[in-house]
């Protein structure tokens, strides 16, 4: 169910495919490089709004997008049953080169490497290749390192550069993980356990006791952490401690070493159906304040830590008080902001949004030169992520709608579910929240009140039939990690009690 306000930037949104294997656009542009054609971006497993939103400002540069697709991702498609012809084709055709082929390889497809601008990524099972491909033909001057796509060498090279960096342990066993809990933490401190990769807060859990830590590390274990194939579930646990204070997004674009904030985001995650970070709002902020000063200029020393020298990144960076300041969770590099919609703010906030950013970068040195180096809003902007709180089958969406005299600074709405659709489960991370409202407002108070007004009347917005179903699960272990800590904390509890 889409719901979209024609105004402003929202004037070239349409209703955007979800997920699927659908082939960007491809126009002749002008030329502009050496090999005497239209400079060419090559987007590995970009599909969706973001495909859409990257043929966009590529074209409106002068380039041309070009699919790419990992073995990963193409495998995973091409294994289900709901393809059609042409997109299976487009799969087989477009599929990433083996690795020392990329030369061979873009000779065949496009005459040589000396039109290809530069490789971009969406997904995160797509950034070895991406990282591999830039690398072998000689565009972007990033070259490969692993510390970009595992959370625990990340965290490491940051530490190695002097920066401020997360207390952690990567545990192939519990007894690794409760001894260092036990030996790093103050007594009683909550901890974080998390695989080693993974986006929007999926099988991130925090622990406030050893006995509940042990419940997630065992839901963990069996959890796989990404379909990169160089990804093995038997790397372990990450255990971390638990950095306290504001969350915030950073994403940059690089040209050459420098490195711009083109959005801040603050994050509004509470504890809700049983998980810690379920996301309720993300905030466009102005960086003005010197908390997010801080905050900023701490990404970009990320950035150099990691050598990131061109392309996109979304670095989630916790505030700590001072005298510590900013701590990294996690960085995100050669990708973008997880939430497809978050251009839609940045162009009706900031007039530009991160893809548009990075195309500068890549192909107009002119443009890129006029780009604000932090976030200059013009209005205020906010998602607001709508969270599913019951089990069943969904009867009836009634979500408001742009014009709605309550909430003024509504311009857009969209679920993801329509009536008779599958059975949903209560939202305890990004990807399972219902879909979600834009709020932009000139005026800060306004969409300040719209949000109370949101997450009052937000139990209204989906019916739900009552209606269990299987939950997934992935080697015997339930893919909801807070459902299956609860019940292991349960069974643990009634052992107790049967044994007493």
């Amino acid at each position: 169910m889409l719901a979209i306000v024609s105004l402003l930037a929202f004037e070239r949104l349409d209703s955007r495919a979800r997920g699927g294997v659908r082939q960007a656009s491809m126009c002749a542009m002008p030329s502009r490089l050496r090999g005497g054609g239209a400079p060419l971006v090559l987007a590995v497993d970009t599909v969706g709004s973001y495909a859409d939103e990257l043929n966009n400002e590529c074209a409106a540069r002068g380039g041309r997008l070009v699919q790419v697709w990992s073995t990963e991702f193409a495998d995973g498609e091409l294994a289900g049953d709901e393809l059609t012809d042409e997109e299976r084709a487009d799969l087989l055709q477009n599929r990433a080169p083996e690795p020392s082929c990329e030369l061979e390889w873009a000779q065949r497809r496009f005459g040589g490497a000396g039109n290809i601008a530069a490789v971009v990524c969406v997904s995160d099972h797509g950034l070895a290749t991406s990282e591999r491909l830039a690398s072998a033909l000689g565009v972007n001057g990033n070259g490969v390192l692993p510390a970009r796509r595992d959370k625990l060498a990340m965290a490491e090279a940051v530490r190695a550069a002097g920066l401020e960096s997360v207390r952690q342990c990567l545990a192939l066993d519990w007894e690794s993980a409760a001894a260092f809990v036990r030996q790093h933490l103050p007594p009683g401190a909550p901890c974080v356990l998390k695989p080693r990769r993974g986006v929007a807060s999926v099988g991130v859990y925090k622990a406030s006791s050893l006995h509940e830590a042990r419940a997630a590390f065992i839901a963990l274990r069996g959890l796989p952490v990404s379909s990169d194939s160089a990804v093995s579930v038997r790397e372990g646990v990450l255990v971390q401690e638990c950095v306290e204070g504001r969350e915030y997004a950073v994403d940059t674009a690089s040209r050459r070493g420098e490195h711009k904030v083109v959005h801040l985001w603050r994050y509004d995650k509470r504890e809700l159906n049983g998980a810690h970070f379920v996301y309720q709002a993300t905030i466009l902020c102005d960086g003005l304040s010197s908390e997010e000063e801080r905050v900023m200029r701490y990404a970009q020393h990320v950035l150099d830590a990691l050598r990131v020298r061109d392309g996109p990144a979304h670095l989630e960076v916790r505030a700590a008080a001072p005298p510590r300041g900013p701590v990294l969770i996690e960085a995100n590099v050669g990708r973008w902001h997880g939430v497809p919609y978050s251009a839609s703010l940045g162009n009706l906030a900031q007039g530009y949004n991160a893809f548009g950013a990075v195309m500068d970068a890549c192909l107009d040195a002119d443009a890129w030169g006029r780009l604000p180096a932090t976030p200059a809003l013009r209005a205020h902007a906010r998602m607001v992520h709508l969270v599913l709180s019951g089990v069943g089958r969904v009867l009836s969406v009634n979500l408001p709608q742009p014009g709605d005299a309550d909430l003024p600074s509504l311009v857009e709405a969209e679920a993801k579910y329509e009536p008779g659709d599958m059975v949903v489960r209560p939202s305890t991370d990004l990807k399972s929240d219902g879909g979600h409202l834009l709020l932009v407002s000139c005026d800060a108070a306004t969409v300040e009140a719209d949000y109370a007004v949101v997450l009052e009347r937000q139990p209204t917005f989906f019916e739900l039939k009552p209606e269990e179903t299987e939950r997934s699960s992935i080697g015997g272990v339930a893919c909801d990690i807070p459902s299956y800590v609860r019940a292991l904390l349960a069974a643990d509890s009634d052992s107790s009690k049967a044994g007493g």
